[in-house]
């Protein structure tokens, strides 16, 4: 069964394909006889009466009262349904805990650019690991192992923050000196390119900002022959991160499996 985006996007497009019939054709005469019944109260079991609904619904009501659509209507239609399914997604998104940063680092539909140049960088897939819930950080490994979430600190620091994608990248000590560099080095990264003053995401960036720039795409923000530049830095310093914790996560785990402590 068709999803409601779906519904909703079959229904505006019949509705502008039967606005576009040339009035000679029967099926026109039809459908514009069945809407006039229903605007005059008429047609309770109608198609129509649910097409109405929804296209005043998207305030099309010009459209509906003059039976006739612009000549972009479809594309009229993939948006707002695109839109609509967007937003249905990340309901269901936001619903499910360990995707709860996935939905913050990705607020809307398409592909985000630092994808666009692949995957290939041992960063970048720590990157998506990390974005998508699927690292083996004690937030994730302690539900498994029967370990009560304030337990479930990271062990590499002497903060007691629960061990989660947000501390690790944006304020645990085991790796300041990467963090650290990677920002210096961003900010000769951009200098260049800069208009008037470094973004203040760059010259004094929260733990916000630095999960942004790390797992989202801040780095995007800034001008186009840097962007690239900036974004193969923070991958590095992902692989640099994750190379450093691997190796001291493998004494904790049990068995060589990264999930069991």
């Amino acid at each position: 069964m068709a999803s409601g985006p779906s519904r909703q996007a079959g229904l505006l497009a019949v509705f502008g394909s039967l606005c576009s019939l040339p009035r000679s054709r029967l099926a026109a005469h039809v459908f514009r006889n069945s809407c006039n019944d229903v605007d005059k109260g008429r047609g309770k079991f109608s198609w129509c009466k649910i097409a109405r609904g929804q296209i005043i619904g998207h305030n099309f009501d010009t459209e509906w009262s003059r039976r006739k659509v612009a000549a972009d209507w479809s594309n009229t239609v993939h948006e707002i349904c695109s839109s609509q399914l967007w937003s249905s997604v990340q309901a269901a998104v936001r619903q499910k805990s360990t995707l709860l940063l996935f939905a913050d680092l990705k607020p809307s539909v398409g592909v985000e650019p630092w994808l666009k140049h692949g995957v290939q960088h041992p960063g970048a897939q720590v990157k998506l690991r990390l974005r998508s819930g699927c690292a083996p950080l004690m937030l994730r490994v302690g539900p498994r192992n029967g370990i009560p979430e304030p337990m479930r600190v990271c062990p590499f620091c002497d903060d007691r923050q629960l061990e989660s994608e947000e501390h690790v990248v944006s304020s645990c000590s085991l790796y300041s000196d990467l963090r650290e560099r990677c920002m210096a080095r961003l900010r000769s990264i951009a200098e260049p390119a800069a208009v008037g003053a470094l973004p203040v995401w760059l010259r004094q960036p929260s733990d916000t900002d630095l999960v942004d720039a790390c797992l989202g795409s801040k780095c995007w923000e800034l001008p186009a022959q840097v962007a690239p530049a900036a974004e193969q830095c923070v991958q590095n310093y992902l692989r640099l991160l994750w190379a450093r914790r691997s190796k001291l996560w493998a004494r904790v785990c049990r068995d060589g499996d990264e999930w069991r402590l």
